[in-house]
């Protein structure tokens, strides 16, 4: 069955009207309300017909209908009209645009302090980077028989340096085999992607030193990339308390700890290799991967932010959280970075 014009207003009053008080809502409330020209007995047939479809549940016996996942979906996706943010609300977004490109780490953790300010949600902001790790020149520094200090010349010529303790017994000509076979098979070549070839061919080269292949190059990756591509943080964890949706403490109580003891998770959920910056996207409950917030709701996107950096952004609240409001802060964002290409977003 489709749902034709008639149900897809009723869909939408339902929806409407249940992100902001967050009950149930029954017929004669939606005619009470002004937004139904329609009798009592029309829309509750209607509603029977959608909770028939799967867009509406029906909590219990006496109460109204509220929407379901795929009724957020079609929400989202068909009849979801446009939010116009307020004064102050652009005034916080403008507010970002004071920040250099090299304080852009800064800028994304202040933006995800303000859409979960303007949407009452919790926020999470992951900084990525595309840029390649390259080492220019390798050198290397014995410090004693059992450790050296790697040192990697990047190409802007900043240096890095790792100092490496070892069991294998180590001299200077130890030390020169070393350094050569690196600026041989390493230089100039993303340390992301090395692989077996270059390793075995580091371990020919290295010949008795060749356990040492493995913990140097994982030094040198250490030293170069460390732990930057992937970092984590979030803003407004207690916006959630105020939902009803959150009143049960162990619900709440795993959310919480899902969110502030998961990074790897996190970048799972956020999902930020499938987001491109075409896409804002969101997934609506047990859409989910994540088991603990198959209660909620998350919409984030991506901002290329230039410098070989990217950020994703995401909102995490009720299934029921103010759609409209959300992605149009999203939108707002991605057009005060100059990012133009989210749908729906002005050119």
């Amino acid at each position: 069955m489709d749902l034709n014009e008639r149900k897809m207003r009723i869909l939408k009053s339902i929806v409407d009207e249940y992100i902001v008080n967050g009950e149930p809502v029954g017929s004669k409330h939606l005619v009470e309300s002004g937004n139904m020209s329609l009798s009592p007995a029309t829309i509750r047939n209607e509603m029977s017909e959608l909770e028939e479809m799967g867009y509406l549940d029906k909590p219990h016996t006496s109460a109204g209908r509220i929407p379901s996942n795929a009724a957020y979906r079609i929400y989202i996706e068909q009849l979801m009209e446009a939010y116009r943010l307020n004064v102050e609300e652009l005034n916080l977004l403008n507010e970002l645009t004071r920040f250099k490109m090299d304080e852009m780490e800064k800028m994304v953790s202040k933006a995800s302090k303000v859409i979960s300010e303007i949407t009452n949600c919790a926020t999470l902001s992951l900084m990525t980077s595309n840029k390649k790790h390259v080492v220019s020149r390798f050198d290397a520094l014995l410090i004693d028989e059992n450790s050296i200090v790697l040192v990697m010349v990047l190409p802007d010529n900043s240096v890095k340096s790792q100092h490496l303790l070892t069991d294998v017994c180590l001299d200077a000509r130890a030390v020169e085999k070393i350094k050569t076979s690196l600026n041989k098979h390493l230089c100039n070549i993303s340390l992301d992607d090395v692989a077996l070839p270059v390793l075995l061919e580091l371990e020919n080269d290295f010949g008795t030193l060749s356990s040492l292949v493995t913990p140097i190059v994982r030094c040198a990756y250490d030293a170069v990339c460390g732990k930057q591509n992937q970092r984590v943080k979030v803003d407004g964890i207690t916006n959630l308390l105020s939902y009803p949706e959150f009143t049960d403490v162990g619900k709440v109580k795993n959310i919480l700890e899902f969110i502030e003891n998961n990074d790897s998770k996190i970048n799972e959920v956020l999902r930020p290799d499938d987001v491109d910056s075409k896409g804002l996207k969101v997934y609506i409950g047990d859409e989910n991967r994540a088991e603990e917030l198959s209660d909620t709701s998350v919409v984030y996107c991506n901002l290329p932010i230039g410098n070989g950096q990217n950020a994703v952004l995401g909102i995490i609240g009720p299934k029921r959280m103010d759609y409209k409001k959300v992605i149009s802060a999203l939108r707002q964002l991605a057009n005060t970075l100059d990012v133009k290409s989210l749908p729906g977003g002005e050119e």
